[in-house]
């Protein structure tokens, strides 16, 4: 096996390679890869760092439309704007989901509409997460918000279920809709187009001092 060079493990493993594909290119083993590394005093990546290059190497799950009709551009700031009144913000509980919840169908829908007609998501990625409460028949509720959001049950995660059953039965007669869409870059880039309007509106100096 010939001697490894400092600078070109190095600059293979700083450019974001794993210790592994730092290996595979230099025909060794990841073993050999940290014990060099070890040796010649040459850190290892932190896992935020691990993660965040990670992160900066994986392709989005989504397509912004770039060119929008003038009822498109509506959906687009309706959609915003739900999210702005009724989603998980960046970074709650350590979650970089898009999730938006509410019991109203039609809201559901009208964001799904958002998400699907807009940024082109990745069907396979939504999670439909229904909340609901014990003494409800949760058989039919899939079934309702299968076919009112048009996702398949396959899709459709572990019910969250309240076991107190005192409720407002008008405000939750089909629980309540939790639509999560894993992927760090959408969630971002929603935050960020809802800034972007709220500034146009009511001006920076103002925007800024209103946590979004």
């Amino acid at each position: 096996m010939a001697a490894l060079d400092k600078e070109r493990v190095q600059d293979l493993y700083q450019s974001g390679l794993s210790a592994k594909e730092v290996g595979e290119k230099l025909d060794v083993s990841m073993w050999v890869v940290y014990k060099f590394m070890h040796g010649h005093g040459l850190a290892r990546r932190t896992r935020y760092e691990t993660n965040r290059l990670k992160f900066e190497a994986s392709a989005p799950s989504f397509s912004l439309k770039a060119e929008r009709t003038e009822e498109e551009e509506k959906l687009f700031v309706a959609g915003l704007m739900l999210y702005w009144g009724e989603g998980t913000k960046q970074g709650r509980k350590n979650n970089w989901t898009v999730e938006f919840s509410n019991s109203n169908p039609l809201m559901v829908q009208v964001f799904l509409k958002f998400l699907r007609q807009l940024f082109v998501v990745d069907e396979k990625r939504l999670r439909a997460y229904i909340f609901c409460y014990a003494d409800q028949n949760l058989p039919e509720l899939k079934d309702f918000w299968s076919a009112q959001t048009r996702i398949p049950l396959s899709q459709f995660p572990k019910p969250y279920i309240h076991e107190k059953t005192t409720r407002k039965t008008r405000e939750t007669k089909y629980g309540t809709m939790h639509l999560r869409y894993s992927d760090k870059r959408l969630l971002i880039l929603i935050e960020q187009l809802i800034e972007k309007y709220a500034q146009s509106w009511v001006g920076t100096q103002v925007a800024n001092e209103v946590a979004l």
